[in-house]
Formats: structure tokens, sequence, C-alpha cells
């Protein structure tokens, strides 16, 4: 889909909650749910009351969820055909729960070259799992 309609957005939104495409999604990059949601500006017991088929979405909340899964796997397209490995990177959130540090400050290590990381737009910024010395190495962390 070079440039999706609103109408394929609400589909693709829709599809993606129910098919289990977010969860997949979140798996394949290391992202908590409560980090995709803040990312598609929904609530984290909203998105789980989607994926549980609890609670239904409206078009906008729809249409929303669709756009941000439509720029997501562009970005991992582009990180995938950069040779970029998802198994290599750690989302900010959990980098910084592993560092005991506060976001803001392992963002600023970030700014500062201190900590190497990719920021990979819609989907948040990146540390190199090698830069944090608990996970170097370990294949079963995040």
């Amino acid at each position: 889909m070079a440039n999706p309609t609103r109408a394929e957005l609400i589909k693709l939104g829709i599809s993606s909650v129910l098919g289990g495409g977010l969860r997949e999604l979140r798996e394949k990059v290391g992202l908590s749910r409560n980090a995709q949601a803040h990312l598609m500006e929904v609530t984290p017991d909203a998105l789980k009351r989607w994926e549980d088929a609890v609670q239904g979405m409206n078009s906008q909340s729809a249409a929303r969820v669709g756009e941000w899964v439509w720029a997501a796997r562009r970005v991992i397209e582009e990180v995938e055909q950069e040779g970029l490995k998802f198994e290599d990177l750690v989302p900010l959130s959990t980098a910084s729960q592993y560092l005991a540090m506060s976001a803001e400050e392992v963002l600023e290590r970030c700014r500062t070259g201190a900590l190497q990381c990719e920021d990979l737009g819609v989907l948040g910024r990146f540390v190199y799992r090698s830069y944090i010395p608990r996970l170097e190495g370990d294949e079963e962390a995040p």
C-alpha cells in the first residue's frame, strides 16, 4: 500500500488488532504493550481490551492504529534492508530499566554519544544491546 486511504487504514487497524498483528509487531521489535500504546497515542488499557476482543474500536481509533501499523511496517522493512537486526536493539524504555536510569537520562546519553542508539521514527528510539552490560550476549533478554 503506497499511500493508503482512510478506509484502508481503518481496515488495517481493525485487522491488525483482531488478527494479532499488533502483538506480533510488538514482539518482533521488543516493545512492551505500554510502549506500543504510547507510540500509537492510545491507552494501554484500550489496546489490551482491543486485543482481547473485549472492546470494539471506533473508526477514528482504527485509522490511528492502521496508520501506525502502516508506518511501523515501512520502518521495519527499511531497518531490515539496512542490515540492522532487532535482536541487536533494545527499546529505550527497556534499556532505561536495565541501566537503572530514567528514560530522559538514557535519551541524553544517546544524544551525547555515550550510548549507541537508533531513532526508528514511529517505533521510537532503540539502544544497541551491546551497550547494556546485563544484556550483552543474553539471547533471552527483552
